[in-house]
């Protein structure tokens, strides 16, 4: 206790002992607290902290200039043969579920007892898990995106790496997406840097990396383990990632073909039957976001005609909200609303008749665009075709 501190308790406690009308509990406590005061050693306070480092500003006066300018720099002069070429992959990170009745290897520990049903692991709420491997901790596969201790006990649809590469000359680009709740600048360096140095990876220009911010997916980043003091991170799984990202990357760059572009979008707000509301929305206020669904359809060149759209390369689909539509009490690992969209830009959706609405085919690649924070299902009112409410 710091001296200011024990003065303040002293001349509060002599307050307490001259008034005769207190409570009775009041009045015992003023009468601990009058008992003579043992000799308190002031404390030293908080340690005097290092100098600060004083930035030594940037590398060079403005103006400032990319590392990287494509066209013009030498390895990207943008020469060549004026084609465009496009290359997609997409590889499965999905963790593996084994679910057991009795010990034995590879059994996943899973919540046993869920007192309150929240699916989070809560030892003061009576709760209990499967000790598959008898060390007396709960070894779980954690979920990312909600609170400590929601451990994964199966598999609702898949997640994955999705790449796709573009050449224009002697340009060469990578963008990938990763069905994560969010990933470190140093795990993206890491694939980079493995990318490049294969053979295949070589003539890359720029890499891209980015996660779809899935809430349901495992943790990558080490804060949603066990306990709030615990890591989420299992190193193994970790590699994974870093190894199929390498691989989407690559394999992509493999994949190149020449390509025509298509570019669509649309304004939610100008859906009818609900508009917005039916897809995302903001939950704080001010009330803010970007509606606007983009679209690039890359084609295999040639392939169009009037009558046939062509054989899809892959779509890149950008959408600004957050993946948690199924909420925190879901313990099944699953890319969101992610992949239901994939699914659809691919193969297809049910329409308003009832008939299938053609998809586009091809690998779609889904891009988080300004989620910010609360935007997603929150407000959402979800509505069939004819604009019925869905309960």
């Amino acid at each position: 206790m710091s001296a200011i501190r024990e003065r303040a308790v002293s001349t509060r406690a002599y307050r307490l002992c001259m008034t005769g009308s207190m409570s009775s509990l009041v009045t015992g406590a003023a009468l601990l607290a009058c008992d003579p005061a043992p000799t308190v050693t002031p404390d030293a306070g908080p340690p005097v902290d290092a100098p600060l480092e004083v930035d030594s500003g940037p590398d060079a006066p403005p103006p400032y200039a990319p590392d990287l300018e494509c066209p013009g720099a030498p390895g990207c002069l943008g020469t060549g043969d004026g084609v465009l070429y496009a290359g997609v992959a997409a590889v499965d990170i999905t963790p593996t579920i084994t679910i057991c009745t009795t010990a034995g290897p590879g059994c996943t520990e899973t919540l046993d007892v869920d007192t309150n049903s929240d699916g989070e692991f809560d030892e003061a709420d009576g709760d209990t898990f499967h000790d598959w491997n008898g060390n007396g901790r709960f070894d779980g596969v954690w979920m990312a995106g909600f609170g400590n201790g929601r451990g994964a006990t199966g598999v609702r649809d898949p997640q994955w790496v999705r790449a796709v590469a573009l050449r224009w000359n002697d340009v060469t680009i990578v963008m990938a997406a990763i069905d994560v709740i969010g990933w470190f600048s140093s795990e993206m360096d890491i694939v980079r840097e493995r990318a490049l140095a294969d053979g295949g990876g070589a003539e890359i220009d720029f890499i891209l990396l980015a996660s779809t911010h899935v809430h349901q997916a495992r943790d990558v980043i080490g804060i949603y383990g066990v306990t709030e003091d615990e890591t989420g991170l299992d190193p193994a799984y970790s590699e994974r990632v870093r190894a199929a990202a390498t691989t989407a990357v690559l394999e992509a760059v493999a994949d190149l073909r020449p390509a025509n572009l298509e570019r669509w979008s649309v304004r939610l707000r100008d859906v009818p039957n609900g508009g917005v509301r039916r897809y995302i929305s903001d939950v704080r206020h001010p009330v803010v976001f970007d509606d606007e669904v983009n679209l690039l359809r890359f084609v295999e060149a040639g392939t169009a005609t009037a009558t046939d759209p062509g054989t899809t390369i892959a779509t890149l689909v950008n959408l600004g909200a957050h993946p948690e539509c199924l909420n925190d009490e879901n313990t099944l690992l699953s890319s969101d609303y992610v992949h239901h969209l994939r699914v659809a830009l691919e193969d297809g959706v049910m329409g308003p008749t009832g008939a299938l609405e053609p998809g586009l085919g091809g690998t779609a690649v889904f891009f988080q665009g300004a989620l910010g924070g609360q935007i997603g299902p929150g407000d959402v009112e979800a509505r069939a075709w004819d604009g019925t409410p869905i309960p």
